[in-house]
Formats: structure tokens, C-alpha cells, sequence
């Protein structure tokens, strides 16, 4: 999970450098629980949010597209069990699928996820739209970073 949250943060500073564009504000959706059964399938990164110096940007994210190092999947099974893939760069800086796996927990409107090493992320359900999301906030060069990453089956 280190690995995948050191990842996402790495992805989350380059969208952030690359994507310096205002466009629109972010509203507060209401948030009801959702059936634990749900959450059974694979999820799919489909859309970015960056919030940068005051600013925000939307991006498309698929397994092809311009930010498809951001793409990502997790797939929930029966048993609390959870696989995820994601793009990565070994030490020779060649992108390829890197797998993780471990348990999952719903609370409410809220999946966490812990890995193998015991590492947890919370994956947060809008029942509006029917999405999972994750953020991610960081600083680059002194400036914070947020970037939400939407999921849906």
C-alpha cells in the first residue's frame, strides 16, 4: 500500500503540474449509506480532480487516454477481499501493471482498504452519482495539492 500511496502521490504532483486550469467549483453532495453488497465488482478510475494555487481542473482518466498513469482498478470480492491494479515505473522508468491485494471494510459510506503490510486508504461512496473517491493531498513547491480520483463499476 506504501508503494501504491507513494504512486498516487508522485501521480497526483505531475497532474497537478501538468494541469494548472480553473474550471468550475466543487459542490457538497449529500452522502447516504449504501448496501455492503454494492461495493461487489471491479471499479475503474474514470475521472481526476486537481485543486492547485486556487485552481481546478477536471481530466478524463482511462486505460489509454493522456492520464492513463492515473488509471486504476479495484476489483471487491465476496470475503472482504480486494484486488487492485495500477500503473507504475520500475528503477528503469518502464511503465507496467503493478497488482496489490488485501481486506476490505464498509462503514457506512466509507471502504477502507488495508494491504498485505497492514496499510489502510479510504475509498468514500456518493450515492448520487454512484462513484467511489479517493483523495490525495500533497505540497509542490510549497503549494497544496488535492487531487480526487473517481471510480465507478
Amino acid at each position: 500500500m506504501k508503494k501504491l500511496y507513494s504512486t498516487l502521490t508522485i501521480l497526483a504532483m505531475m497532474i497537478a503540474v501538468l494541469s494548472c486550469t480553473a474550471c468550475g467549483s466543487e459542490e457538497e453532495d449529500e452522502i447516504v449509506s449504501f448496501p455492503e453488497s454494492y461495493i461487489l465488482g471491479t471499479w475503474r478510475a474514470f475521472k481526476g480532480e486537481v485543486y492547485y494555487n486556487g485552481e481546478s481542473k477536471v481530466l478524463d482518466i482511462d486505460k489509454t487516454g493522456a492520464y492513463s498513469s492515473s488509471y486504476m482498478e479495484f476489483k471487491f470480492e465476496n470475503g472482504n477481499i480486494f484486488t487492485a491494479w495500477w500503473w507504475a515505473q520500475d528503477n528503469n522508468n518502464l511503465s507496467h501493471w503493478t497488482e496489490g491485494a488485501g481486506t476490505y471494510l464498509v462503514k457506512g459510506t466509507i471502504v477502507t482498504i488495508t494491504d498485505i503490510n497492514g496499510d489502510t486508504m479510504d475509498l468514500l461512496f456518493n450515492s448520487k452519482d454512484r462513484t467511489l473517491m479517493f483523495r490525495i493531498a500533497t505540497v509542490v513547491n510549497g503549494i497544496a495539492v488535492t487531487t480526487n480520483i473517481y471510480f465507478r463499476k
